[in-house]
Formats: C-alpha cells, sequence, structure tokens
C-alpha cells in the first residue's frame, strides 16, 4: 500500500515519516540532504492529444529511468500527477545539482514508444532544497517546489537549487 500502483514507485503514504527519519539522520551525522521536485514538462498536453494510457506509459518510462540512473541509497516518490519527489541523501549542493542534472539529461535522451512506431521525447525539470536543520520538512519541500517553477518559467528542461536569499543556481538545456 505504499507503492504508487502505476509506476511501482514510493507514494506519499509514507513518504513524510521516511524524509523526516532521514531528516533528522542528516542532522545528527552533519551529512548534507537534499529535497528535489521533478516535474515532466508539457505533460498536460501529452495527454490531451495522445490520451491517458499514453501519459500513463510517460510517467512509468520517467519513473523507470529515474530509478536506474539514481543511487541506490537515494529515495524516490511519487508527488502527483506528473510529479516526483526524490530525495538525495548525504549529498552537498553541487553534488545535488549534478545528479539531478544527470537524470534531466537521461530523460531528455529517452524516447516513449507510443503505439504504431511512433515516439514521443520526453523532458523534466527540476526544483531542488537542500535540507536545513532550523527548518521544518515541509518548508524544504515548498522551496523545492518554488525552484521547480522557476526552472518551468525559465524555459523548462533544467534544474534550479533554491537559494535563501532568492538567487537560482542550477543547471539545464
Amino acid at each position: 500500500s505504499d507503492l504508487d500502483p502505476l509506476t511501482g514507485v514510493h507514494n506519499r503514504r509514507g513518504m513524510m515519516t521516511a524524509l523526516g527519519r532521514e531528516r533528522e539522520r542528516s542532522i545528527r551525522t552533519g551529512k548534507a540532504m537534499c529535497v528535489g521536485l521533478c516535474d515532466i514538462d508539457t505533460f498536460k498536453a501529452v495527454n490531451d492529444r495522445h490520451g491517458h494510457l499514453v501519459g500513463d506509459s510517460v510517467l512509468l518510462a520517467v519513473a523507470g529511468r529515474l530509478i536506474a540512473n539514481l543511487r541506490p541509497y537515494d529515495a524516490i516518490y511519487r508527488f502527483g500527477g506528473d510529479e516526483f519527489l526524490v530525495a538525495f541523501f548525504e549529498t552537498a549542493a553541487d553534488q545535488a545539482v549534478g545528479i539531478a542534472d544527470r537524470l534531466r539529461a537521461s530523460l531528455s535522451h529517452m524516447a516513449v514508444r507510443i503505439g504504431d512506431g511512433v515516439d514521443i521525447s520526453v523532458t523534466a525539470s527540476f526544483g531542488l532544497c537542500m535540507v536545513d536543520a532550523s527548518a521544518p520538512l515541509e518548508s524544504t519541500i515548498q522551496h523545492a517546489d518554488e525552484a521547480l517553477y522557476r526552472a518551468k518559467r525559465d524555459g523548462r528542461n533544467r534544474v534550479v537549487l533554491w537559494q535563501p536569499d532568492g538567487a537560482a543556481g542550477g543547471g539545464g538545456a
């Protein structure tokens, strides 16, 4: 019951408990942790143009590609709709940006077969936020979401790291 039935990744049911546990471990050990939100670019257009079954195929392919390219000790959750939350454990900010950018690039090189020999390409945007001992986990996720919106606003298919001063860092297309 903790797995998303479509993608096979963890769902939100136990997400906050697991992330809270890892946040506490990060604070206790002094090893950095980053939370990121990954959103499939123009996913609504995929559903509108090709139908929800193709949309499901895209979600499944994206989840598979993320799983295949994450480190074994990182975590992935279906956050909602076409969004995935990824948690990079024992990872500094520059490393997290690099990992997310590799995930982004891997997705952008993927073709999803939708039938009759037709493939569609997929890109995704990432918003990242480092876990801070003075901020609740919900705030960290909110900041990652703000960074994600900035990635979308700045052209999609990119990675943005939330900064407390409002500056953005990251990579991408």
